[in-house]
């Protein structure tokens, strides 16, 4: 390996950071350490620069190291295709319930570990996150993934991990944060278009209203909805209350 593929390794360690203490950044780990074992000297001999060279910037991450054995077995069960009960306690409530589910997917979003599918009480497919699972069992039951299935498409769809119907969103951002919107891409469907005034209007087709609502407000005065009117409504109403918070006191 050359001192540039050793960085590369370790710009990908860094970016699993919040998963330290799981098998998934231990294995990493266990890696890296046996590469570093078999270096000759002079590529060793930049390693210490190497890791020095990356830097992690994260925020609001999620401790997963409390999930090994959790995560152990969700691991076996996505690569052997076979069927799992969770025990899972969703938000508000106080006790949990078990969820016999076929995984189908792990999902990687936001810094959060999430897993999606079909869920045997529910009889549909289902998103799971980690952070609320108790425990997973392993069972002996095999299941076969559907061959329309497919995480990619599916997720290219939505603008964040929540299903709806897409839909065409048009939002207008000021000229200030213009230049951020040209130089990213939100969404697999993004269009950018500039105007006069220097702003710019960013549309693209996707589900998930509330998520994409949640974006615009993170923009403050810098972004507009122009449509659908339902996004609109949603954005508005987020904001009155908002006001009506500060103004109570």
């Amino acid at each position: 390996l050359t001192p540039y593929d050793l960085m590369s390794l370790q710009l990908a360690r860094a970016n699993l950071s919040h998963l330290a203490g799981t098998p998934f950044v231990e294995d990493l780990d266990t890696t890296i350490a046996k590469i570093t074992a078999s270096l000759p000297a002079k590529t060793a001999n930049h390693l210490e620069r190497i890791v020095q060279a990356i830097t992690l910037h994260p925020r609001a991450l999620r401790s997963y190291s409390g999930k090994k054995d959790l995560l152990l077995n969700l691991r076996k069960a996505l690569l052997l295709q076979r069927t799992v009960r969770i025990v899972y306690r969703k938000p508000g409530e106080l006790r949990s319930s078990n969820y016999p589910v076929n995984p189908y997917t792990l999902v990687l979003y936001e810094h959060g570990l999430y897993v999606r599918g079909y869920s045997h009480r529910s009889r549909e497919e289902r998103l799971f996150a980690v952070d609320r699972m108790k425990q997973v069992t392993l069972t002996e039951d095999r299941f076969e993934i559907p061959a329309s299935y497919s995480s990619t498409d599916r997720y290219a769809q939505q603008f964040g991990l929540f299903e709806e119907l897409p839909q065409e969103v048009r939002i207008l951002f000021s000229q200030d944060v213009a230049h951020l919107m040209q130089e990213r891409q939100w969404h697999p469907s993004q269009r950018t278009k500039k105007l006069k005034n220097g702003s710019v209007e960013v549309s693209f087709h996707a589900g998930g209203l509330g998520e994409i609502a949640w974006w615009v407000l993170s923009w403050g005065k810098e972004a507009k909805v122009l449509g659908p009117p339902k996004l609109v409504k949603i954005v508005t109403n987020q904001l009155s209350q908002s006001l009506k918070r500060y103004i109570r006191n």
